[in-house]
């Protein structure tokens, strides 16, 4: 098997290729790739997929500049790469840090029968999904990324009481679940509901024969992870090019 930490890679930037084929907002090149969606605030982002250099960097802030959206970039240091103050120099400002982890799924976790999970298959679901999602996360995921999307990712509204309470997103590649957009809306966090989530979604994927569970944590977040048994694999830092910030 792969390196973890590219697996991990792997499921994060395939999701964002997958969301964004259908509005013809996926641009693959040989230094790096970008995505861009209109009337949406995600994924819209410029990664590398291979060791990156002055030269290429200069490339990917002439692409960032020309866009009419504002596309983050994201840099994981897994590739261990001296490039970081490059960076910065560049006129990038960090937009945000998230920790790469992972869980090799070797036993299943204790449920306590809460919640209910709907997989969003139809049009009032991926709205009630996207005013949601929101209302944990501060940005918008369109409901019609979802109706494109919904055979490739999964994407759950999570009930509690018959109540709609917050939101997941999965995806598979090779053998590893990649679990992303985990949220309670805020009147009903500090309850435990983030934890029992993941210890569905955690089961069923074990349930399926699925070796690996990755996703990416906020810095402030990932105690609960690590709790479960995660592992941090990787820092990813998100930029923003300051004068293109519109």
């Amino acid at each position: 098997m792969k390196n973890i930490s590219k697996l991990n890679i792997e499921n994060l930037t395939s999701l964002w290729k997958i969301v964004s084929i259908p509005f013809q907002g996926f641009f693959p090149g040989d230094e790096f790739d970008y995505c861009q969606i209109q009337n949406s605030d995600w994924p819209n982002r410029l990664w590398f997929n291979q060791n990156e250099n002055e030269k290429s960097l200069k490339k990917a802030i002439k692409i960032i500049r020309s866009s009419s959206i504002n596309l983050s970039f994201s840099y994981w240091d897994d590739f261990n790469s001296p490039i970081n103050q490059l960076i910065e120099k560049s006129g990038f400002t960090k937009k945000s840090t998230q920790i790469g982890m992972s869980l090799k799924l070797n036993q299943k976790f204790q449920e306590q029968n809460r919640l209910s999970f709907q997989i969003v298959t139809e049009q009032d679901q991926a709205k009630l999904w996207a005013n949601l999602y929101p209302q944990s996360f501060g940005y918008l995921i369109t409901d019609k990324i979802l109706i494109k999307t919904s055979r490739e990712v999964q994407y759950y509204l999570i009930y509690f009481e018959n109540k709609p309470i917050g939101t997941a997103i999965t995806i598979q590649t090779a053998n590893i679940i990649g679990i992303h957009g985990v949220g309670i809306i805020p009147e009903m966090r500090k309850r435990g509901f983030a934890e029992e989530i993941m210890y569905i979604i955690l089961n069923r994927a074990i349930d399926q024969k699925i070796e690996y569970a990755t996703l990416q944590s906020s810095t402030m977040g990932k105690g609960i992870y690590l709790k479960m048994g995660f592992s941090d694999i990787f820092c990813m830092t998100n930029y923003l090019l300051i004068n293109t910030i519109k």
